[in-house]
């Protein structure tokens, strides 16, 4: 079974899912009328969810083959390494979605003092130009590559979100919003080419098994509990920008698959059994 465009539509589903069901909503109107809304489009995206998880229910090959066509046990074949690969990706990509896009609001305005209206204002600009980002930039890993745009995605994101995160003290709309718009392009970097990223890695090994293991534990462990170690960290070292050296450090541990994956020319989904099972 050839991992397809259903298995990346359906982790889309689930992270825009888990997105709208803990995303702070403007509250540009009536909060009923917003918590309505907010049900029927996460009613009509598990149901699409739904409907591709059916499609996804083939059985996983019980075997493999080597460059001679001799085959070659799973349970021998089925490294460790690429799930941990995909892992530590997954972690960070889902670390600071939960950070930089669902939290963000809520710390500008508990902890900068940020207007709520303005907190959520630029939120919601930011999460636009986001959403153009990983469309523009995933269409484009058609002439870029995939993993080099991960990498740029996780290697600007090390770089430059302590440095955002100091900008954000100074509460103005204006370096609010640039400071979002800049973590949106450097996200949107890292999801354009993720999707494609992660089934290449488990083509080989453990395919849709993988994909659904690297996203349910890494997403709520590191995922899920971001905000509440974000704020646990504020609180235990009184910086207000301790949620940034939390993504740099997650980031750093992330990086070297990026770097591998971009440029060694290394193929971490190939699962060597005594040198026979081939990269592809």
């Amino acid at each position: 079974m050839q991992l397809s465009s259903r298995h990346v539509a359906c982790v889309i589903c689930r992270i825009y899912l888990a997105l709208l069901r803990h995303a702070d909503v403007p509250d540009f109107s009536a909060p009923k009328r917003h918590r309505t809304i907010r049900r029927i489009l996460a009613l009509a995206i598990s149901t699409v969810h739904s409907f591709i998880t059916v499609d996804l229910l083939d059985p996983v090959p019980d075997r493999l083959f080597d460059d001679k066509g001799n085959t070659v046990d799973l349970a021998l074949a089925q490294a460790i390494a690429p799930l941990l690969n995909a892992a530590a990706l997954v972690a960070f990509t889902t670390l600071q979605l939960y950070a930089l896009f669902l939290w963000l609001p809520s710390y500008l305005h508990a902890y900068v003092g940020v207007s709520l209206y303005g907190a959520r204002l630029t939120h919601v600009i930011a999460l636009s130009f986001f959403s153009i980002c990983v469309a523009f930039l995933g269409y484009a890993t058609r002439w870029i590559s995939a993993p080099k745009l991960v990498f740029v995605g996780i290697g600007t994101l090390v770089l430059f979100s302590y440095p955002l995160f100091v900008i954000l003290q100074n509460g103005d709309f204006v370096s609010l919003l640039l400071v979002q718009l800049a973590f949106a392009l450097m996200a949107g970097c890292l999801l354009g080419g993720i999707y494609i990223v992660l089934p290449d890695l488990f083509k080989d090994n453990w395919q849709s098994l993988g994909m659904t293991v690297c996203f349910t534990l890494p997403v709520a462990i590191f995922g899920g509990t971001a905000p509440l170690v974000c704020g646990y960290l504020i609180g235990a070292t009184h910086l207000l920008t301790a949620p940034a050296l939390y993504i740099v450090a997650m980031g750093l541990i992330a990086l070297p698959v990026a770097y591998r994956l971009a440029f060694t020319g290394n193929n971490l989904s190939s699962t060597n059994v005594d040198g026979s099972l081939k990269n592809s």
